[in-house]
């Protein structure tokens, strides 16, 4: 598998002298991909959920939804994270829904003390742009934030209908500049979820980047393969949004995976 290691990452960034400057990832695909390259929204049947509409709200996360798991439902011995106590979240509709702040992503790294700073937006991947950018404008927008410890980069689903090599390109371009923004940070990849519209090439290829980039503390992999088995319904009656149930244990999963905050004191 052709994944960026860290180790390349880190030769990449130690060319750049002064300020911090962006690595020259500008391509095509990297500014304004190509139309055959974005997939238009409902080209898989149905509702997209990466499509969701967001309901708007703050971009800093008090609550986790109705029904979350304790506290404890991460591992004791989950190592604290080093850097800052802001975590920044980069993801599609489901993410987003039915606001930023209030969204399973958000209230996974706020169960582990964190405070977040959510840029999902509906139908925003890869590559696709969605309602505000593509993952990389997302992360250009955050990369403006101090005290940054973690990242968090979620869903994608709109991509799955890319072909294999455009997502796997994309996707090894957001997770390099990730690093390199944010290098002190723990950087946790979340692959699309099958909510029952089938993963397609782009999905496919994003999934297996993201768990090749996985290593350590540094960047963690959260396969959501099996978060939502025992529920009846994934997405709610809108076809565009997690259920209830399904948030609270994709916030639960997810927790598991996201380190403590370092403690600031």
């Amino acid at each position: 598998m052709g994944g960026l290691s860290l180790a390349g990452v880190a030769a990449v960034a130690l060319t750049f002298s002064g300020p911090k400057a962006p690595p020259d990832y500008r391509s095509p695909v990297d500014v304004a991909p190509a139309a055959a390259d974005v997939p238009a929204p409902g080209t898989t049947g149905g509702a997209d959920p990466s499509q969701t509409p967001s309901a708007g709200g703050s971009a800093a996360a008090t609550t986790a939804p109705d029904g979350a798991a304790p506290d404890d439902a991460a591992p004791d011995d989950a190592e604290p994270a080093t850097g800052g106590t802001v975590a920044v979240v980069l993801g599609d509709g489901l993410s987003a829904t039915p606001a930023k702040d209030s969204a399973f992503a958000c209230a996974a790294v706020v169960r582990r003390g964190w405070e977040c700073r959510s840029f999902a937006a509906a139908g925003s991947g890869y590559l696709s742009r969605g309602d505000d950018g593509t993952y990389l404008d997302q992360l250009a927008k955050a990369g403006s934030l101090d005290d940054v410890g973690l990242v968090v980069v979620s869903g994608g689903g709109v991509d799955r209908t890319a072909s294999a090599d455009a997502a796997r390109g994309a996707a090894e371009r957001l997770v390099a500049r990730a690093v390199y923004t944010f290098p002190a940070a723990t950087i946790v990849l979340v692959p699309p979820f099958d909510t029952g519209g089938g993963s397609g090439p782009g999905g496919t290829a994003i999934r297996d980047v993201l768990r090749g980039e996985a290593d350590g503390r540094e960047v963690r992999f959260a396969d959501p393969a099996g978060w939502f088995r025992d529920l009846p319904a994934v997405l709610a009656d809108d076809g565009r949004s997690l259920t209830a149930k399904a948030a609270s244990a994709a916030a639960q999963r997810l927790s598991a995976v996201v380190p403590a905050v370092a403690d600031a004191g």
